[in-house]
């Protein structure tokens, strides 16, 4: 009755927006469960790890959940459950066993010198689950080092009310008219050597981040558009000829942060795509680029990303679709989960620059995201930057490793210094 007493208190949280889909359409071929990872110059101490993971814990309230199956909706409720960190076991982005047995949503493992973050895209997106890494961060570090640490800065973009960090930022700038219904035709599909279910192929390229970008600044484009480019030139490199017809798209999470004013922890993004059609032709890379280009800057604005907004929430208010059982929305989401997953080729999400305090800097080594595949999108890219690297990572649920040597290959001989890693040890892969 305590439990009970205790749970009621807490209250629970209705999904948001994008949150609604991933319940009906997860599994371990499919886990939606991302890896942000952060290496340390150190050893990571376990006890000290799960010290901070409490910390962490007590200010990310919407973190302390798990999920429950409703008559309408699924839904999280207050988690009293004691979270327990644990070393590292499982292949990243795995579909692990709290997603389905009312555990934590997300996961704290450790290896060596470094902390991972697993993550099921129902409890937030990228820029959520960066915010409670860092802050993970930065209580590990006030602890391990709490002698010869005298400042106590808090991470920047970490500091927050609860509330703030909770609330449902899809419903809070939603507006009734100005829709845009983003339906596209089915793109290309890669294909090759699938791995076992749960398995994934890591492929990471680590490069100066200034070498990057002034070759990004010399096509007068954005790193984001640069790489979005190199992949797709690179997909197409390795695309047989007769299938040449059907677009390579790539999919592209954006921050809707940077649009609208949230601090919110939990899902508030919008997907825009981009790709080339190139049947017969042999363009150049810059052909590729500029249309990339040109795709992207047309859907950026905030008009156009309220529109996308507006158009999910709205489907979600439908009356006849808010009035249907959970287990005909589940048929309903799988449907519409295939036709938007058929659409693309692939997907490319940037997390930008992961920054730290100054004075942790010395005991943090490199930041790193990990994207999990899917049947439809066997391939994925990750990027983001710490300090003087960037790291632009492929994630794959099949053998071949064609794509990324080309696409490393390319930027090596555009004179970008590229150092690889690879979760493979048998195999020694040079660029």
């Amino acid at each position: 009755m305590k439990q009970r007493k205790q749970e009621k208190e807490h209250g629970w949280y209705r999904l948001d927006n994008a949150a609604k889909l991933f319940p009906s359409i997860s599994n371990t071929e499919n886990s939606n469960v991302f890896r942000m990872v952060c290496e340390l110059t150190e050893s990571v101490d376990r006890n000290t790890l799960q010290t901070a993971a409490e910390k962490t814990l007590a200010v990310f309230p919407s973190f302390r959940v798990r999920l429950r199956r409703g008559l309408f909706w699924n839904f999280l409720e207050y988690n009293p459950n004691p979270f327990k960190i644990h070393r590292d076991i499982h292949p990243p982005c795995s579909y692990f066993k709290g997603i389905s047995q009312r555990g934590y949503l997300f996961e704290v493992s450790y290896y060596k010198n470094k902390i991972n973050l697993d993550l099921f895209h129902v409890l937030a997106d990228g820029t959520g689950a960066m915010q409670f890494l860092r802050m993970l961060v930065y209580h590990y570090l006030q602890i391990a080092h709490e002698r010869e640490l005298t400042e106590s800065t808090i991470p920047d973009n970490c500091l927050a009310t609860p509330s703030s960090r909770s609330e449902d930022a899809f419903h809070k700038y939603y507006q009734k008219s100005k829709k845009d219904a983003p339906f596209e035709k089915k793109a290309y599909r890669i294909t090759g050597s699938k791995l076992m279910p749960g398995e994934i192929k890591i492929i990471t390229g680590h490069m100066p981040v200034k070498q990057v970008l002034q070759l990004a600044k010399s096509h007068q484009a954005t790193l984001t558009t640069y790489l979005t480019a190199v992949v797709i030139y690179s997909i197409y490199e390795n695309m047989p000829a007769r299938k040449r017809k059907r677009p390579v798209k790539v999919n592209i999470p954006v921050n809707l942060r940077n649009h609208f004013p949230s601090v919110t922890s939990r899902n508030f993004f919008a997907c825009i795509e981009t790709g080339y059609t190139f049947d017969q032709q042999q363009p150049t890379f810059e052909q590729v680029l500029e249309q990339v280009n040109q795709q992207v800057k047309g859907q950026l604005s905030s008009d156009k990303l309220s529109q996308r907004i507006n158009f999910t929430v709205a489907t979600e208010k439908n009356p006849i679709v808010r009035c249907l059982p959970l287990a005909l929305k589940d048929i309903g989401l799988k449907i519409a989960y295939k036709q938007g997953e058929i659409a693309y080729s692939t997907a490319l999400s940037n997390m930008g620059k992961v920054s730290m305090p100054e004075y942790l800097q010395p005991y943090i080594k490199n930041f790193n995201l990990i994207m999990s595949p899917s049947p439809f999108q066997p391939v994925k890219f990750g990027v983001c930057s710490y300090g003087d690297t960037l790291n632009f990572t492929y994630s794959a649920a099949m053998e071949p490793v064609d794509i990324p040597r080309h696409i490393f290959r390319y930027l090596s001989k555009q004179g970008v210094e590229v150092t690889i890693t690879t979760n493979e040890v048998k195999r020694d892969e040079t660029v």
